[in-house]
């Protein structure tokens, strides 16, 4: 619709040119002294009159406008992008976290950043060995879902987990996607984890801070630890476990490593380390960010929509205007000819 209207102001005001041209081509030619008087001249008036008429109301009402996008895909308010890497070891399964597994605190606050605050998202999980299980999506949903569904990964608890491996894969896979998008991607990480990893491994890594936003860093779990505990099954009649070392055949117990997630924080630029129980404070900084972006987004994001309404109105107006002016100049002209 919009592009018909175009079209039929352009034709409008095409029309009214040649038909000036030929007005004034062929004034010699006319026998009557007054517009008024002929006939035809007079319908040709109130026809082109009735159509600017008709046209300007349908302007009016309809209000078009023209644009190329009017916003990112999907519903998202910031120009942002979060990777999301979670620790799925075993030690994820212990219940310290007031009484709940630390799995189950990492969905909380997933939940808790993209309920408010959706973004351009992708996941990472990691044990000894990181993968990319969700590559970046505006579907937060489909994030949240992913979320939902982690469970701990018992096989793996003697071999521990590998964080320094799992940050220099998410730099890399973050400069892949770089290029894969044509777009400089620079994304807020989050890393929750208990901060347990293979000893010969337990390096800090200093990361590219110019691949990333912010690193944020939530430490969950406890200092004093749990057991780690799980079930067969769902439902009242399940079997529940406690995960026992093979060579002591004792209950392995987890402890939050929170100095090693400090150090991590302390020797990265734009890094910040929260304990589980100051995560409200990583959400503030995420808000913080997230109202700065916001307001980039609106500008050069959302206003690229162009209403074109009042040109539309202008343009006709113009060519009604000249059309007038055109009959008062063949009065004047033939009058003085006479």
């Amino acid at each position: 619709m919009n592009w018909v209207l175009v079209g039929l102001g352009i034709i409008f005001n095409v029309l009214l040119l040649i038909y000036v041209i030929l007005w004034f081509k062929r004034l010699g030619n006319l026998k009557t002294a007054k517009l008024w008087l002929n006939l035809s001249k007079v319908k040709f008036v109130v026809l082109m009159s009735a159509f600017f008429l008709g046209s300007l109301v349908s302007i009016i009402l309809l209000r078009p406008n023209l644009g190329i996008e009017q916003t990112l895909e999907g519903n998202l308010e910031a120009n942002i992008a979060y990777v999301f890497v979670v620790d799925t070891s075993a030690s994820m399964a212990a219940k310290d976290v007031n009484g709940q597994s630390r799995m189950a605190f990492v969905k909380n606050f997933v939940h808790k950043v993209l309920d408010n605050y959706p973004a351009y998202s992708s996941l990472i999980l990691f044990t000894e060995m990181p993968r990319l299980t969700l590559p970046f999506t505006f579907d937060d949903s489909t994030v949240l879902n992913f979320i939902d569904a982690l469970q701990p990964e018992y096989p793996t608890y003697a071999m521990g987990t590998d964080i320094v491996q799992t940050m220099e894969f998410v730099i890399h896979y973050i400069e892949v996607a770089s290029e894969k998008l044509h777009k400089q991607l620079e994304p807020v990480i989050f890393l929750l984890t208990d901060g347990e990893c293979v000893k010969a491994k337990c390096d800090t890594i200093k990361l590219d801070s110019g691949k990333y936003e912010k690193f944020i860093i939530v430490g969950v779990g406890t200092k004093s630890g749990a057991n780690i505990e799980f079930q067969i099954g769902k439902g009242a009649n399940t079997e529940k476990y406690l995960l026992r070392d093979p060579n002591k055949f004792q209950p392995v117990v987890t402890k939050l490593n929170e100095e090693y997630l400090q150090n991590l924080a302390s020797n990265n630029r734009n890094a910040s380390y929260y304990n589980w129980q100051y995560a409200e404070k990583a959400v503030v900084e995420v808000q913080k960010l997230y109202k700065l972006k916001s307001k980039k987004a609106v500008k050069n994001k959302l206003v690229v929509k162009r209403e074109i309404y009042p040109i539309l109105v202008l343009f006709f107006a113009i060519g009604f205007i000249i059309f007038l002016f055109d009959i008062f100049i063949y009065e004047f002209y033939y009058k003085i000819k006479i």
